[in-house]
C-alpha cells in the first residue's frame, strides 16, 4: 500500500508540474487517467482527488471543488493519514473562503493546523496560519502578529527525512509559504504606508515564489507591485506589472485571479488614460462561473462602473455599484465595502441625487470610523468634500490634505491640494489658494501624469489671478496649463484653463473672447460628465455678460447653470 501512495504523490507531483508551465488540460487529463486507473484497481486515491479539488477551485467551479474535497477528507480519515486529511481541511478552508463563508473557513483552517502540527507537516501548518492571519481583517494585531510568527517557525527548521525527493518537495512547500508570508507582511507594510519596507518585502516574496514555481504567488507579487506603483503615480509601471500578472493567473489556470488582475489592469488604465482599452477588458456582467465568489464579483461590478465613469457614463455605473456594495459586504470585507460605497457616492452625487449621496457619505463615515484605518478615513473625507463643493469648509479641506499627505497616493495628494485652495480662494485667502496651488504644481511635477500636472498648472493660473498676480505671469501660467491640458489630451484640465482663461479675459474687459473661453469651458465639462464644471462656465459666462450690461443673455446663462 505505501508504494501505491507513493505513485499517487508522485503522479499528483508531476500534475503540480504540469499546471505550473501552464499545461492545466495535461495536468487534469493525467489525473483522469490515474483516477480511472485507480478506482479499476479498487483504491481510493485521496491525494489524487485532492489535487482535483484544488483545480475545480482554480476554474472556480466550487460545487465540485467541494465534493473532490470531501471525498478526499473521507479516504484520508479512513486511512487514518493526518497529514492528508490536513491539506484536505486547508483546501476546503480556501473553498469556504471563496465562497465567503468566513466562519467556516477558519474552522477549516483551525484544524488543518492542528492536523498538521500533529502530523510534523510544517509546510502544512505554516499555510493554515498564513490562511488565519490574512483573513482576519481587523482582528487584534497581536494575535495576527502571533500567527504570522508562527507560520514562519513552521518552516524554519528542515526536517530530516533521509529522501532527496522527499526534501526537495519539503523545501518547495516551504518556500510557498515563505512567499506567502512576505506577500502578507508587505500588504501590511503598504496599509502602515511604510512604502520602502514594502518594497523589500515585495522582492522576498518574487524571489520565494520563483524558487517555488508557484505562478499564483508570483501573480500577487505583481499585483502588489502594481498597487505600489499606482500609488507613487505611475500607472504605466501597474499596466505593465498587471499585463504580467494576467498571464501568470492564466498559466496558473485561476479564474478567479485571472479575473482579479484583469480588473485591475483596467482600472490602472483608465489611469494611465487609456480608456478605449480598458472598456474592452471588463464585462457589463459577473460571469456566471465567478458570480459564486463575491469578491471577485465585486471586483468585476467596480471595474465596470470605474470605466464607465471615466466615459462619462455615470448612470450606467449606479445599479452596478449598489450591486458591489453588496458583494463586498457578502464577503464581509469592509475596506472593499467602504470603496464601493465612495464610487457609488460619486455617482449619485454627479447625477444630482445629494441627499442620497449624504446618507451614502454617512455610511462611509461610519465604516471607516470602525475600521480605524487612515486609508479609509482619506476616502470617507474625500467622499464628503467631493459631496460638499461649495459648502466645503477650510477644517474639511485642512484635514484632507493632512489624511492624503499620511496615507494617500500622490493623485489623492493633489486632488486635497486642489479642493483646499478652492476652499481658500472662495473665502477671499487669495495667498493661502496660491501657496496651496503652488504645493501642488511641484508635488505634480514629481509624478508622470501629464494629466495632473495640467490640472495642477490650470488651478495655479487659477491662483494667480485671484491674488491679482503680475498680467504676465499670469498668462504664462495660463500659456503653460492650456499645453500640458491639449499634450495629455485631458478635456477636464482643458475645461479649467478655459475657466480660469474666462476669468482673465472678463477682467480685462475683453468681453468677446471671456464669452467664447467659457462656452467652450462649458462644453469640455459636459463632455467628461462634470455638471459642478459646467455650472461654474455658466455661471462665469453670465456673469461676464451681465457685467456688459448684457443681461438678457446673461439671465439664460444664469438659467443654463441652474439646469446643471
Amino acid at each position: 500500500m505505501q508504494q501505491t501512495q507513493d505513485e499517487e504523490i508522485a503522479i499528483v507531483a508531476a500534475a503540480r508540474a504540469l499546471r505550473r508551465q501552464g499545461r492545466i488540460e495535461d495536468a487534469a487529463r493525467l489525473l483522469d487517467h490515474a483516477w480511472l486507473e485507480a478506482a479499476a484497481a479498487g483504491v481510493r486515491a485521496g491525494w489524487i482527488a485532492l489535487e482535483f479539488a484544488d483545480l475545480a477551485l482554480d476554474r472556480a467551479d466550487l460545487d465540485r471543488a467541494g465534493q473532490w474535497a470531501r471525498a478526499a477528507a473521507d479516504v484520508h480519515a479512513g486511512a487514518g493519514d493526518a497529514a492528508g486529511c490536513a491539506a484536505a481541511a486547508l483546501v476546503s478552508g480556501d473553498i469556504a473562503w471563496a465562497a465567503a463563508d468566513g466562519a467556516t473557513a477558519r474552522s477549516h483552517w483551525a484544524l488543518a493546523r492542528s492536523l498538521a502540527d500533529a502530523a510534523g507537516a510544517g509546510p502544512l501548518a505554516g499555510r493554515s496560519l498564513l490562511a488565519l492571519a490574512m483573513t482576519d481583517a481587523g482582528g487584534d494585531a497581536a494575535v495576527i502578529e502571533a500567527q504570522l510568527e508562527a507560520a514562519e517557525s513552521r518552516v524554519a527548521l528542515v526536517p530530516e527525512l533521509g529522501d532527496d525527493e522527499a526534501l526537495s518537495a519539503w523545501r518547495a512547500q516551504a518556500d510557498a509559504v515563505r512567499a506567502s508570508l512576505a506577500l502578507v507582511r508587505a500588504r501590511q507594510a503598504i496599509v502602515a504606508h511604510r512604502w520602502p519596507e514594502a518594497r523589500l518585502l515585495l522582492s522576498a516574496a518574487a524571489q520565494a515564489a520563483g524558487a517555488a514555481l508557484d505562478l499564483p504567488i508570483y501573480a500577487h507579487c505583481l499585483r502588489i507591485d502594481a498597487v505600489l506603483a499606482r500609488k507613487a503615480g505611475d500607472p504605466a509601471a501597474a499596466v505593465s506589472a498587471l499585463r504580467l500578472a494576467c498571464r501568470a493567473a492564466e498559466r496558473a489556470g485561476s479564474a478567479a485571479l485571472g479575473s482579479l488582475c484583469t480588473c485591475e489592469l483596467a482600472l490602472a488604465l483608465v489611469d494611465d488614460e487609456r480608456l478605449a482599452e480598458a472598456a474592452t477588458l471588463v464585462p457589463a456582467e459577473v460571469p456566471a462561473h465567478l458570480a459564486g465568489q463575491p469578491a471577485v464579483a465585486a471586483a468585476v461590478l467596480e471595474a465596470f462602473a470605474v470605466v464607465a465613469i471615466a466615459g462619462g457614463q455615470a448612470a450606467a455605473a449606479e445599479p452596478a455599484l449598489y450591486r458591489a456594495v453588496d458583494e463586498r459586504r457578502r464577503a464581509a470585507d469592509a475596506a472593499g465595502e467602504v470603496r464601493a460605497l465612495a464610487l457609488l457616492a460619486d455617482v449619485l452625487r454627479l447625477g444630482g441625487a445629494g441627499p442620497d449621496a449624504g446618507r451614502v457619505v454617512r455610511q462611509i463615515h461610519a465604516r471607516a470610523d470602525a475600521a480605524g484605518r487612515p486609508d479609509l478615513a482619506l476616502v470617507a473625507h474625500m467622499a464628503q468634500l467631493r459631496l460638499a463643493g461649495d459648502a466645503a469648509t477650510p477644517a474639511l479641506a485642512a484635514r484632507c490634505v493632512a489624511l492624503a499627505s499620511q496615507a494617500g497616493s500622490v493623485a489623492d495628494q493633489l486632488a486635497g491640494l486642489d479642493a483646499a485652495a478652492e476652499v481658500q480662494g472662495r473665502l477671499g485667502h487669495s495667498d493661502g489658494a496660491l501657496a496651496m496651488a503652488r504645493q501642488a504644481v511641484a508635488l505634480a511635477a514629481e509624478q508622470p501624469l501629464l494629466r495632473l500636472r495640467a490640472r495642477a498648472a490650470a488651478r495655479l493660473a487659477w491662483g494667480l489671478a485671484e491674488a491679482s498676480q503680475d498680467a504676465t505671469e499670469v498668462e504664462a501660467a495660463l500659456h503653460e496649463a492650456a499645453q500640458l491640458a491639449e499634450t495629455a489630451g485631458d478635456v477636464e484640465a482643458r475645461a479649467r484653463t478655459h475657466l480660469v482663461a474666462a476669468k482673465v479675459f472678463s477682467a480685462r474687459g475683453r468681453i468677446d473672447e471671456a464669452a467664447l473661453v467659457a462656452v467652450r469651458a462649458a462644453e469640455a465639462a459636459s463632455q467628461v460628465g462634470r455638471p459642478d464644471l459646467q455650472a461654474e462656465a455658466w455661471c462665469s459666462l453670465g456673469a461676464t455678460l451681465a457685467g456688459a450690461r448684457q443681461f438678457s443673455d446673461a439671465q439664460a446663462a444664469f438659467g443654463r447653470a441652474l439646469q446643471c
